[in-house]
């Protein structure tokens, strides 16, 4: 608590949990998404390559699924 103004730091009110939280929440999204990657390029010798060539794949592979759902649903 601040003693000339009386207010808590920003860490301690709600707003500031509830932001550390959502700050929190996307970081452990980003480490699932990334993690298997992460692995095979530990794990496997050229991994680097293998898990790019993969997260390329997958991310091309999304990329025409919601183009094709798109043009579905204008077609409609």
């Amino acid at each position: 608590m601040n003693a000339s103004t009386g207010l808590a730091p920003a860490s301690q009110t709600v707003r500031g949990r509830a932001r550390w939280a959502a700050w929190m929440a996307l970081a452990i999204a980003g480490l699932k998404e990334l993690g298997p990657y992460a692995a095979i390029e530990i794990l496997l010798p050229g991994g680097t390559l293998i898990a790019l060539a993969l997260w390329l794949y997958r991310k091309r592979r999304a990329r025409t699924a919601s183009y094709n759902l798109k043009s579905c649903v204008t077609c409609a």
